[in-house]
């Protein structure tokens, strides 16, 4: 899991409710303000989330399948 510089988001790797067996933990983003988190498209297999210093954006590790 990962929070945000600002305190305004938190980025985590999960696998989706009731998954299969081809389903892939993937990265989701959630504010802080809001109580649901989204999936982030393109993100299967991610893990580690960060926030980059310099940036607003977030980065991530992929394991190889």
């Amino acid at each position: 899991m990962a929070i945000s510089g600002d305190g305004r988001f938190i980025v985590y790797s999960a696998v989706k409710e009731n998954p299969g067996t081809q389903d892939k933990p993937r990265l989701y983003l959630r504010r802080l303000d809001q109580l649901e988190a989204k999936p982030i498209a393109g993100t299967e297999g991610a893990s580690t989330p960060f926030f980059r210093r310099m940036t607003d954006g977030w980065a991530f590790s992929s394991g190889w399948a």
